[in-house]
């Protein structure tokens, strides 16, 4: 039998952490583990080796796209899936929206489509 997996969420909010966890955490038993920035991101994704990365477009240090780019570089991280959640509906204004929407990025608050979709990555 397998173990419990492990998410790591990352956002430079803390509430939005908290929120993404108490909403996985109710219909999903995993353990958890976070980030602010993604430099911490990145680190802990190398050495706690999630089951899946939950991101959120954009940190003080790094855009989520280039962190996206950090973990498939890497052997020990890019088998990993990797979902966006967005706190807040993708700016008009936001350079990388295209790509973000191309990528399938979830508002947060469509938790239901994306409690599927961790529940079938994690299976």
């Amino acid at each position: 039998m397998a173990g419990v997996p492990l998410i790591l969420i990352a956002a430079r909010d803390e509430k939005v952490i908290k929120e993404i966890h108490h909403i996985v955490n109710k219909s999903i038993h995993a353990n958890f583990t976070a980030a602010i920035t993604g430099a911490v991101a990145l680190e802990r994704a190398k050495t706690r080796e999630p089951k899946l990365i939950i991101l959120d477009t954009n940190y003080d240090d790094m855009d989520c796209l280039e962190l996206i780019d950090e973990l498939k570089k890497k052997s020990i991280t890019s088998h990993i899936p990797i979902m966006i959640i967005s706190e807040g509906n993708i700016s008009e204004y936001d350079s990388n929206k295209d790509k973000y929407r191309l990528i399938g990025a979830f508002n947060i608050s469509d938790r239901y489509k994306y409690l599927a979709m961790i529940k079938t990555i994690l299976k």
